[in-house]
């Protein structure tokens, strides 16, 4: 740093080195920062992300992609969503009105004085249609319940068995969920190839044009390829995804990629180009 004198004022101006050492100083402290905060969601502490029970393992046991639906007030959404459940509601935060409006079909969704987003047993819609077309092949059951499978399905006409009791909750699976990838319209096959959170990949094979179903709901940022050619995904918010495919076999690549997230980029990168040509600008003394 040097010590300058303007108008009797003493001005510390820093020289390149010690400009090039506060970048430094900031990368490695944000750096630091997004190492810290690996594997930790929220404000959930580590530790807790860790916790097993008998009913949580057997669940994580199933290779395949489903969805999970709790009931009464056993695993809020999110204490689901952060045990790495894929569950139905998704997290409470996400108040997205045209699925709200879409799951209705599901069943009638309440609030309760402590917990938000709440179905009760005997509020599932009867026949279970819904269930099955949105991949819900696992309904968790509070132990303090005296009923279970049965008594469901012979009021709402379910097709439920029960496959694990303790006193961490009860696991009912619903013989009729649909898989969560799946080709409807003609017959053929769908492999779910890999996922994450942003991104998902799948082949397809069949005889004649149809369409790749995906039990996820349809929101504005999420774009198809059909064998890296872009496609229409023909359902409106809400709604289940579906893709249009046509016959052979085909590699499909559903992606999260938003305009706005783009033009948050774009905005950011320009708001850092006009903030260096400011700091340019300004007197050295």
């Amino acid at each position: 740093a040097q010590t300058l004198h303007a108008g009797g004022r003493r001005v510390n101006r820093l020289g390149a080195p010690g400009k090039g050492a506060a970048w430094l100083l900031v990368a490695v402290a944000g750096t630091e920062l997004l190492g810290a905060a690996r594997g930790i969601h929220s404000i959930t502490p580590p530790a807790e992300l860790a916790l097993s029970t008998p009913l949580l393992a057997r669940i994580a046991s199933d290779p395949e992609p489903f969805h999970i639906l709790p009931l009464h007030t056993f695993l809020p959404a999110n204490s689901a969503t952060l045990l790495a459940l894929d569950d139905l509601r998704g997290y409470d935060a996400l108040a997205v009105r045209a699925w709200r409006e879409r799951r209705a079909a599901i069943g009638r969704f309440t609030n309760t004085p402590a917990i938000v987003d709440v179905i009760e047993p005997w509020d599932l819609a009867p026949g279970g249609a819904a269930l099955d077309a949105w991949s819900v092949k696992y309904l968790l059951l509070h132990p303090q319940f005296a009923f279970g499978a049965p008594e469901l399905n012979a009021r709402l006409g379910l097709d439920l068995v029960e496959i694990y009791s303790g006193p961490d909750g009860r696991i009912l699976v619903n013989r009729r969920a649909k898989p969560r990838v799946r080709l409807e319209g003609a017959p053929g096959n769908a492999l779910l190839v890999g996922r994450i959170a942003t991104r998902w990949t799948m082949r397809t094979e069949s005889p004649a044009p149809s369409r790749l179903v995906v039990a996820n709901p349809m929101f504005p940022g999420w774009r198809a390829k059909v064998d890296g050619v872009p496609t229409n995904i023909e359902s409106k918010a809400g709604e289940l995804t579906q893709i249009p495919v046509p016959a052979g076999t085909h590699d499909v690549v559903l992606e999260y990629r938003p305009s706005s997230f783009r033009l948050g980029l774009g905005i950011a990168a320009l708001g850092v180009v006009l903030a260096l040509a400011t700091a340019r600008r300004l007197p050295s003394t």
